[in-house]
């Protein structure tokens, strides 16, 4: 998808805001692509909401059980959140 070199290319030069902005228009036009969601959980975890992180991780494994980079990034929500019991 476009959307995913246009993000890369404005994180390139330090456009953070418009990357959000690419991911989040690309969900409206591809809900099914499970990209669009890490990446934003992503962000919102490098912005310390970690609560909306979560959601992003919920609302993209729900449409992809299976793919590992939800489970990875559970885990990186439960280790931010100091509960290593559910991170593991």
């Amino acid at each position: 998808f476009h959307y995913n070199v246009l993000a890369q290319a404005y994180n390139e030069v330090g456009m953070k805001n418009k990357v959000e902005e690419v991911y989040l228009k690309g969900i409206r036009h591809f809900p099914k692509e499970s990209r669009f969601y890490v990446e934003l959980a992503e962000i919102e975890r490098s912005k310390g909401n970690h609560e909306k992180a979560q959601i992003y991780i919920e609302k993209g494994s729900s449409l992809h059980e299976d793919d590992y980079k939800f489970f990875f990034l559970t885990g990186k929500y439960f280790f931010d959140q100091k509960n290593y019991k559910k991170s593991k």
